[in-house]
């Protein structure tokens, strides 16, 4: 079935070819089993590339608090605003730039930009190189969902559960090395300078494809004004059915994570996990907010896994879930309404399973229901909305998380 949608045709009953789009271009159906091998090989290359995008921008954040001290709003502002800035302007030239230019330019940046960090001693230099990390691991969203277009949805999937599996990895090697291995915050991030050339590697000898770039020089570097009004259609379907509800349920869920998790620090949580784990509450205190986290990033990791089994179409079912959960924890924080860990814990996994969720399946969609002549376009341009949810929670967390202390007679920090 098909209707329309500010007359930019939506096919809502797409069936994935069975050797997916690449294939299908090719036109070369007699191929049969022997693309397997090289399907497997793209699916393990943009699980690589979600994996290893993230994994840099995760690793920034966790040294931040042991770098920064007193810097932390404004690490967090160099982390987000530039990442954003390039998302609005990826759909107006930055889309035309040949995809090895790019993927070069995603690796090396962040291979310099970690040691600049941890040698330099000035602060605005190091907040600086953050916004040289935030600028290339939003051109690296960009860019690897537009490359998708060009190969079976399933690397969708596969980017998905990379950048999923980064918030673990990234957090789990930072601890590793800093905590378990006793090592320095700036040695850390010597040691993980490396780790973004593996953009490059997967690229070029992991990636496998006829045509590394479907960008050519004869292409003009910035959009026409004619030629973006014509995109207006597209982009105003995308932007009502996909986009919007995806930047909700990022603003739902940041909310969660920045203005409420903070306070969920129940007397009667606390001494729950100290009885159950045989340790004093005076010799140490269970630091609930990492938990809290560790949780969200499974359930997200979990949840952008899960297109091959699950799909969504619907993606403004899970922005009412998501606010519906924001909610119920905004009641329960507020007045203390909840006497064991366990029911916190559940609300917490089900966040990272919405947030999740709503990812996979707004690109899933996107791809799936925009015309092939727009699709790698469309995917690029899409990213823009779950930065912009995360950048507008960072407006009113601060306040929000004040409003609650105050509401439970704790003193505002």
């Amino acid at each position: 079935m098909q209707r329309r949608v500010d007359e930019i045709e939506i096919d809502e009953d797409f069936v994935e070819p069975e050797h997916g789009p690449a294939l299908s271009r090719e036109g070369d159906a007699a191929k049969g089993l022997s693309d397997e091998p090289e399907q497997l090989h793209n699916i393990v290359a943009f699980f690589l590339f979600g994996l290893i995008n993230n994994f840099c921008y995760v690793v920034i954040l966790s040294a931040a608090e042991h770098i920064f001290e007193d810097h932390s709003g404004a690490v967090l502002l160099a982390a987000a605003t530039p990442g954003l800035v390039l998302k609005l302007l990826y759909g107006f030239g930055v889309h035309t730039i040949p995809y090895n230019i790019r993927i070069a330019f995603i690796s090396l940046v962040p291979f310099s930009v970690f040691f600049i960090i941890a040698s330099v001693e000035s602060t605005a230099i190091r907040l600086s190189a953050i916004a040289f990390v935030s600028l290339v691991g939003g051109l690296g969203e960009s860019s690897f969902l537009s490359l998708t277009a060009t190969y079976s949805p399933k690397t969708i999937g596969a980017w998905s559960s990379g950048t999923g599996a980064a918030g673990i990895c990234g957090a789990g090697f930072y601890f590793l090395l800093t905590v378990v291995c006793n090592l320095t915050p700036r040695t850390t991030l010597r040691l993980t300078s490396p780790i973004p050339l593996g953009l490059l590697l997967t690229y070029y000898f992991i990636l496998r494809t006829p045509e590394k770039s479907s960008v050519t020089d004869a292409r003009p570097i910035f959009l026409s004004p004619r030629a973006f009004v014509q995109k207006l259609p597209l982009l105003r379907a995308l932007f009502l059915k996909l986009m919007l509800p995806l930047m909700l349920v990022y603003y739902f869920e940041y909310t969660i994570n920045q203005g409420v998790l903070p306070v969920v620090d129940f007397v009667s949580i606390r001494r729950e996990l100290t009885e159950e784990t045989d340790v004093g509450s005076t010799d140490r205190t269970w630091d609930l907010y990492v938990t809290y986290q560790f949780l969200y990033q499974i359930g997200v990791f979990l949840s952008r896994s899960s297109i091959s089994f699950v799909k969504i179409k619907n993606i403004w079912l899970l922005a009412i879930l998501q606010l519906v959960n924001l909610v119920a924890l905004l009641v329960v924080t507020a007045y203390e309404l909840i006497q064991t860990a366990w029911i916190v814990f559940a609300m917490i996994l089900w966040e990272g399973l919405l947030g999740g969720a709503a990812y996979v399946n707004t690109f899933w969609n996107v791809s799936h229901q925009t015309p092939s002549s727009e699709r790698e376009w469309a995917l690029g341009v899409a990213t823009v909305s779950d930065t912009i949810g995360i950048t507008l929670s960072g407006l009113t967390d601060a306040f929000l998380e004040c409003a609650l202390r105050g509401v439970r007679g704790l003193p505002c920090n």
